[in-house]
């Protein structure tokens, strides 16, 4: 809870006394409209040094963005080099990781039906459909779905976002009236579409007519890897991978929650417990 600085030079000497060597808080302040920020620490950079006398020292001062500070709070000789925004990028890192499983299992859901749609490509080749017509229409498919998908997303995160709230104890919220996140959605969309639906689009509509219609479309059995079988590996890869990441988070967090901070409290008055 906050309290006056007076109540802490009361309780220690050293805080009402000068001291230019203690870089344990620090000074929020305002600059002027229009003030740039790289300027201003070129002045002050030297005030450490004036106001000690000596010409080493191990930090100055400098000003930094406060809205910057909560993703990027963590600096090395006075330049940021990271923070919470490694945590950020790696979920972001796992979560295309699940939206490519995802493409993944409906391309080979789409490749494994290729024989209940073989017939299907047969007859519109027939009757004068071209396979650029053909990888539109598969294409097609793929963006309704991906439609249909990220609707039911909206839903689900719509439904189960107070809980998560409450869990977490955080006030998340999805701003619809923002364009940039439409703009976002709109990209998922597209990629997710394109990437999911292009190998069904174009492995489907090479069939040769004359084949799916005796049904006799073959696929190619050899010793080498097909592009069905690269993916599946990728995707029990990732899906492994991920598996023994949270494992490692979920022991981590369990262990840092069990183990004391082997730090004794002692309140004015009161005995230390």
């Amino acid at each position: 809870m906050p309290y006056p600085w007076k109540l802490y030079e009361n309780l220690n000497k050293w805080p009402a006394e000068p001291n230019w060597d203690n870089y344990s808080y620090f000074t929020l302040l305002t600059l002027k409209n229009g003030t740039d920020a790289n300027t201003f620490n070129q002045k002050i950079k030297n005030t450490i040094a004036q106001k000690t006398g000596t010409k080493t020292l191990e930090a100055a001062p400098f000003v930094y963005p406060l809205e910057k500070y909560h993703l990027y709070g963590h600096f090395t000789n006075g330049v940021a080099d990271g923070g919470q925004i490694e945590q950020v990028r790696i979920f972001i890192i796992l979560a295309l990781g699940i939206l490519a499983i995802a493409c993944i299992n409906f391309m080979n859901l789409s490749t494994a039906r290729s024989q209940k749609r073989a017939k299907e490509v047969g007859i519109r080749k027939t009757i004068g459909a071209s396979r650029a017509s053909l990888v539109m229409q598969f294409l097609f498919e793929s963006f309704i779905l991906t439609i249909v998908s990220v609707v039911l997303a909206i839903v689900m995160v719509e439904l189960f976002l107070p809980a998560f709230n409450g869990v977490l104890n955080t006030k998340l919220q999805i701003n619809y009236a923002n364009p940039a996140n439409w703009f976002a959605v709109t990209g998922m969309i597209t990629f997710t579409g394109l990437v999911a639906g292009s190998y069904p689009a174009f492995f489907l509509s090479s069939f040769n007519p004359v084949q799916t219609l005796k049904k006799a479309v073959t696929v190619k059995n050899n010793f080498s890897l097909s592009f069905r079988q690269v993916l599946v590996i990728i995707q029990f890869g990732f899906c492994n991978c991920s598996y023994s990441g949270n494992n490692d988070s979920l022991s981590a967090i369990t262990i840092s929650k069990k183990q004391t901070s082997g730090i004794q409290y002692q309140c004015p008055g009161r005995d230390a417990s």
